[in-house]
């Protein structure tokens, strides 16, 4: 590893909705992209995370299948999941 510190990302699995802090998988030296379901879990945005967090794994995955979009609303969470 670096001396350098790896900022962690979060990642969802498309499959089963899981959703997984990891260290950055472009950082130099960082371990490759974390795996669910035997596939590469998908990168989420700061944005994407925030509504993410608000779903259920079943309501996750078909957020996902639909595109993952987000809107900007009022209230503590900003970020919601928008079909």
């Amino acid at each position: 590893m670096s001396d350098r510190r790896i900022i962690n990302r979060n990642y969802t699995c498309r499959f089963c909705g899981t959703i997984r802090r990891a260290p950055a998988d472009y950082v130099p030296g960082a371990p490759p992209t974390p795996r669910c379901c035997g596939q590469p879990m998908q990168l989420l945005s700061y944005e994407q995370t925030v509504a993410a967090t608000q779903l259920s794994e079943v309501a996750r995955k078909a957020w996902l299948d639909a595109g993952g979009d987000v809107a900007k609303r009022g209230g503590k969470h900003h970020w919601k999941a928008v079909w």
